[in-house]
């Protein structure tokens, strides 16, 4: 969405703005997040539970960015034309597009659906990914590994980096670039980090009583 924005000629704030309103939205109410699954399943709560009181905040924020980013883009005048063609046409060259890649986030979404534990919901979505990824993208797993064809050790080592460290799959589009690189679980230290200090710090609270003191009403 960058690449076509600056090849339109639109602000790279304003396109960057969107994107990230967006990804704000998927990020509180997806059943997939990443931050959406774990805040129930730590405080013992249910995960549509939990995004059905987020609607509250998050349904009239997105609905008031939507208006606005409407009727900017309704008297936006762009420039130029986005090469949508040579976006597509390096995907195709570097990954096996086709309609079997569909099962696993389906096989996700009826996993969440069935209200199945959000934590064996996304196991289970992650090594179905690992599986077609052998499957599909042979080529692309042995490459993470710097090896030339895909056996038991390129394999293996190529969805273990995929899953837990930073890994790039390199195209002839520089605007791919940054899509095709991950962090993987060791870019999400950072968060989880976090919430293990909170924790820690919420259980001092609780342990000393000081929570209970601030409940009281004065």
């Amino acid at each position: 969405m960058i690449g076509i924005g600056e090849a339109l000629g639109i602000s790279l704030g304003m396109t960057a703005g969107a994107v990230l309103s967006g990804a704000y939205f998927g990020d509180k109410l997806s059943p997939l997040s990443d931050t959406t699954n774990p805040a129930p399943a730590m405080a013992g709560g249910e995960l549509f539970t939990h995004i059905k009181y987020m609607l509250w905040t998050t349904v009239p924020t997105i609905s008031i960015t939507l208006l606005v980013f409407i009727i900017i883009g309704l008297n936006l005048e762009t420039s130029g034309e986005a090469d949508v063609d040579a976006i597509l046409s390096s995907i195709d060259a570097s990954f096996n597009i086709n309609r079997w890649l569909f099962i696993v986030p389906i096989a996700v979404v009826a996993l969440i659906v069935k209200k199945t534990p959000p934590l064996a919901a996304l196991l289970i979505g992650t090594l179905l990914g690992a599986l077609f990824a052998l499957i599909f993208q042979p080529e692309v797993v042995a490459g993470i590994t710097g090896a030339k064809e895909l056996d038991f050790q390129s394999g293996y080592k190529g969805i273990l980096r995929a899953i837990t460290v930073s890994t790039d799959v390199p195209t002839d589009n520089e605007s791919l670039s940054d899509l095709f690189s991950a962090k993987g679980m060791a870019g999400m230290l950072g968060t989880i980090w976090l919430i293990v200090c909170a924790m820690v710090f919420g259980g001092i609270m609780d342990g000393i009583g000081a929570l209970s003191e601030l409940q009281k009403p004065y």
